[in-house]
């Protein structure tokens, strides 16, 4: 039995190939081939980000590069921006983490990890629509300025907010005229989108979502009037087993969140509770009492 070498199987290999006409289509492969990694690979190395990162490298960040890297996926966290979060202002502001809500083409919806910070609807207990309140100047001006540097402002645009009348039947809350804003809350609609509920009472006007449980920052609860509360046994077995939650809620702590749609009247607010339920009339709250805030942004 003859043994072929490496050498001789190449050679009659080739040798083969040759006659049937398919060296000279080989080459041109190879030579497409590394034509095109000539190309791709220096895009490859520019995104300087691991196919697992979900983390800005804010030394990077630039219009139409908002991550630094890939874009992250639905569900996922990336920090952007920085604000006051463990309360400790001597160590300066904490990276925020948010939430990848949505992605659309080459726009990210994004919303806060957290509740990170307790303002009133309106400091005044007065009519408001989202388009008048004190809570969007605050979230447009003050955050807006505080958490984001100018790199990361670009990355921000200003969007067209619909904002509904209250879905409640019988009520006489507005929702006002469209607003164009760069940080916002959700409203209703967005949260049935984003936040499917488990249960939903339409009379009521109350949904249950346990992906809605968000806990507060320390800065967002010390000396102030943001509302938590843990979620215990009895609070599962008596009401949210039966409204589509599972055993995991027990032991989290949840905040009172405002929500960007108008009550009963245009003095009362939407909010989450901190078990993660959203409902109209009575359970709704007076614009003037300060409630947790979770900012919304949209990056690009």
């Amino acid at each position: 039995m003859s043994v072929l070498r490496k050498t001789d199987l190449v050679g009659h290999r080739k040798k083969k190939l040759i006659k049937n006409g398919k060296v000279r289509q080989m080459r041109k492969i190879k030579k497409g081939l590394s034509a095109l990694l000539l190309f791709t690979l220096p895009a490859i190395l520019l995104t300087g980000c691991s196919k697992n990162s979900n983390t800005v490298n804010t030394n990077t960040v630039n219009k139409g590069n908002p991550f630094g890297g890939p874009i992250p996926a639905v569900g996922e966290y990336v920090e952007f921006g920085r604000y006051e979060q463990d309360g400790d202002e001597n160590n300066g502001p904490e990276p925020i983490e948010w939430e990848v809500l949505e992605i659309d083409m080459n726009r990210a919806l994004l919303i806060s990890k957290y509740v990170l910070d307790c303002k009133p609807y309106n400091e005044e207990f007065e009519e408001v629509t989202w388009e008048s309140c004190s809570l969007r100047k605050w979230l447009n001006e003050d955050f807006y300025d505080t958490a984001f540097t100018e790199e990361e402002k670009a990355c921000i645009p200003a969007v067209t907010l619909t904002n509904p009348d209250d879905p409640l039947a019988d009520s006489d809350g507005a929702g006002g005229k469209e607003t164009n804003d760069k940080v916002f809350i959700l409203g209703t609609d967005d949260i049935r989108k984003y936040f499917p509920y488990s249960s939903w009472n339409e009379e009521e006007a109350r949904g249950y979502s346990q992906a809605l449980i968000t806990d507060a920052t320390p800065f967002a609860t010390t000396g102030k009037e943001t509302h938590t509360f843990t979620i215990t046994r009895s609070m599962f077995k008596d009401t949210l087993e039966e409204n589509g939650y599972t055993e995991d809620c027990q032991g989290l702590t949840g905040a009172r969140m405002w929500v960007r749609t108008p009550g009963r009247t245009n003095k009362w607010a939407y909010v989450v509770s901190p078990e993660g339920v959203v409902a109209g009339g009575a359970y709704c709250f007076a614009v003037n009492q300060p409630q947790g805030v979770r900012p919304v942004i949209y990056v690009e």
